[in-house]
């Protein structure tokens, strides 16, 4: 749920530049986060997007420990 909504915000953010394109208007990551936290609800919607993004890097890395593989034996 949180990395398509992760997908839907980043794809928008696409949109809209590619719709105001000027490339004398390129900005770094610092006007992407200050027009994102300007919109209705910014602020919220980073902070749930930081939420999300932190607990699927913990769940990734908790699978990743203690996620087993056994390899397939040639011998069937």
């Amino acid at each position: 749920m949180i990395r398509g909504l992760v997908f839907v915000v980043v794809g928008l953010f696409f949109i809209i530049a590619a719709y105001h394109v000027n490339p004398e208007e390129a900005g770094g990551i610092a006007e992407v986060f200050d027009t994102f936290r300007r919109q209705p609800f910014g602020t919220f919607l980073m902070g749930f997007v930081a939420v999300g993004l932190f607990a699927f890097g913990a769940y990734s890395m908790l699978e990743a420990f203690y996620r087993r593989v056994n390899p397939v034996s040639g011998t069937d």
